[in-house]
């Protein structure tokens, strides 16, 4: 798998080529493939972050709203571990569902985090999928963990054109790095602005 796969530019005009890693996703392949994969200690991949990087972003769409896992010592293509492989149609609030997840990552109990970017909250789930938390935080755009302590840290970004710098936040997006503690309390302790 090849993150960050430069797409077609001009998204009326879907291409297909199967000797891409796009084939494994069967998805647009205007879309900007793979912002984010994280590791597990239960020898899984997740993946997420399947959205569209042109001159204009929406909260709601021009992305996929799902995770995908997949075992890296077998030769088989992801499958759908949470969320929904679409658009618009795919968007939900509730605990099996997001609003643009934007990244990912794993704890050393193989707990999935999810930075459910239009939600406003980080979820968090077991190896399986099933919902175990949700961690409320404006506009979560990037979740990393300590994999020692399993302190969360958040950065909120908007994620907008050609990646993350000043002009991208356009006013409605503080960027921000928020510190909470691990799974157990996760409480904020600190917070601060990102230099963009």
């Amino acid at each position: 798998i090849t993150p960050h796969r430069r797409a077609p530019r001009n998204p009326s005009k879907p291409t297909s080529n199967t000797s891409t890693p796009t084939a494994l996703f069967s998805f647009d392949a205007n879309l900007d493939v793979l912002n984010s994969i994280a590791t597990s200690p239960t020898k899984n991949l997740y993946l997420t972050g399947y959205i569209y990087k042109l001159d204009f972003w929406e909260a709601s769409g021009n992305c996929y709203h799902v995770v995908y896992r997949m075992e890296y010592a077998k030769n088989e293509p992801p499958t759908v571990l949470i969320g929904k492989v679409d658009t618009d149609k795919a968007i939900g609030t509730d605990n099996k569902s997001f609003c643009v997840p934007t990244s990912l990552d794993v704890d050393d109990k193989g707990r999935l985090y999810v930075s459910d970017f239009g939600n406003n909250r980080i979820q968090v789930f077991d190896t399986e999928g099933k919902f175990l938390k949700a961690i409320a935080i404006q506009n979560p755009n990037l979740v990393k963990i300590h994999q020692k302590t399993g302190e969360i840290f958040v950065f909120s970004l908007m994620t907008l054109e050609e990646g993350f710098h000043r002009t991208s936040q356009k006013e409605e997006v503080e960027a921000t790095m928020s510190h909470f503690g691990s799974f157990d309390n996760p409480t904020l302790k600190y917070q601060c602005p990102i230099p963009l």
